[in-house]
């Protein structure tokens, strides 16, 4: 388990050792009220680190860099407060 602020390129060799990987983020959408699990795949374009920002960036980046596709959700959950 890895607790981060924001996602980093570092990140991909992580996820190319793991078959799941869950990514959580905390947001203040006010239409959600529970929780929203969403399985994301790396799309087939490509990403450089001037452009990564998503879950599925970091997707892509693991594919191109080890050739490695572990299955992925994103996590969505309702919050208020961020302090």
């Amino acid at each position: 388990v890895l607790t981060l602020h924001q996602l980093a390129p570092e990140l991909a060799d992580d996820i190319a050792r793991v078959d799941i990987v869950y990514f959580i983020d905390a947001c203040m959408d006010i239409t959600l009220e529970h929780p929203q699990v969403t399985e994301i795949q790396s799309s087939l374009s490509t990403v450089t680190v001037s452009h990564f920002s998503s879950p599925r960036d970091l997707l892509v980046l693991t594919k191109q860099l080890y050739n490695a596709e572990p299955r992925a959700y994103l996590i969505e959950m309702p919050a208020e407060s961020f302090e």
